[in-house]
């Protein structure tokens, strides 16, 4: 990967930040992973196109212009160019597309399903990104965000479909539901409990420090990337080469940061973490884990 030299980051135009600190982010984390997926969806396919041409030192302003245009017409935040309601956390809802995608940033349940009306087993895959982790998960854990994803994790497998009718005989029903397995993503995509204010966008859940290391039962994942808003305004940290650096499209200015703690009282509300090892994880797994909790 070409690093980019002090003046070709991306600066603030018309309101920015947002897909800004997706591009930069997507460009020192995901690029090469993504790239190495075929029939990956539009979103990631333009994703790595812009950083292909900014490898090759084109204009900013023409390599963000495709991917801004593209969120403009498909995530609501973005509709109005130029708006402060657009939130990086909006997009990644639209990096699940593919098959490609899910493995690369969706954590994926796969049920049986049964018909409770004619008996109809039916496999169904559910896709999760990001894992929104809740006020009373994290509280469960005493604020330990590794225990706190442990938790999350296991409510979702045990959450029971409510499918409209059976493709089977065709009735309204109830299925009932056990999970098979569960494949976790290259990368875990995390948000942070978002509080509602009565007045502007809401703000994150305070006194949550993200840790730099997540273990799961069966994975491992290490902290590469941090979105931070503040004051309507989007930046990103992102760990390149084992230094931490902060990325401001204000200016811009792109600032070392030493003994880098990732807390959410200083903004950070989404953060992205890369597997390092992986094998299908098993839903005992994880109630086990959820039973050690509970049980202390």
């Amino acid at each position: 990967m070409a690093e980019p030299k002090a003046n070709t980051y991306f600066k603030n135009f018309n309101n920015s930040c947002a897909v800004d600190c997706l591009l930069e982010g997507f460009y020192f984390s995901f690029w090469k992973d993504v790239s190495s997926k075929e029939e990956v969806g539009q979103l990631n396919r333009l994703l790595v196109q812009a950083c292909q041409r900014r490898a090759c030192n084109e204009n900013l302003e023409k390599v963000r212009e495709p991917v801004w245009t593209w969120l403009c017409n498909h995530v609501q935040s973005f509709e109005n160019v130029g708006s402060t309601e657009a939130a990086v956390g909006d997009v990644w809802d639209s990096m699940k597309e593919t098959d490609a995608d899910k493995s690369l940033f969706a954590v994926r349940l796969h049920k049986e399903v049964v018909c409770d009306e004619c008996g109809k087993t039916t496999l169904i895959s559910q896709a999760h990104c990001p894992l929104l982790i809740s006020v009373p998960n994290l509280e469960s854990a005493g604020m330990d965000m590794a225990t706190a994803v442990k938790l999350h994790v296991a409510d979702v497998v045990k959450d029971t479909i409510r499918v409209a009718k059976c493709n089977n005989c065709g009735r309204r029903c109830l299925k009932s539901t056990d999970i098979l397995y569960l494949d976790m993503p290259v990368f875990l995509v995390l948000q942070m409990p978002l509080i509602p204010q009565k007045h502007g966008q809401p703000k994150v859940l305070d006194g949550v420090c993200l840790p730099p290391e997540i273990s799961l039962p069966e994975s491992h994942y290490e902290l590469v990337t941090a979105f931070r808003g503040k004051n309507e305004h989007f930046t990103v940290s992102v760990n390149h080469s084992g230094s931490w650096l902060h990325i401001n499209d204000i200016g811009p200015r792109v600032e070392v940061l030493k003994n880098f703690m990732c807390r959410t009282d200083e903004g950070y509300s989404l953060v992205v973490y890369r597997q390092t090892t992986s094998e299908p994880v098993e839903p005992n797994d994880l109630e086990m884990a959820k039973g050690e909790v509970q049980g202390k």
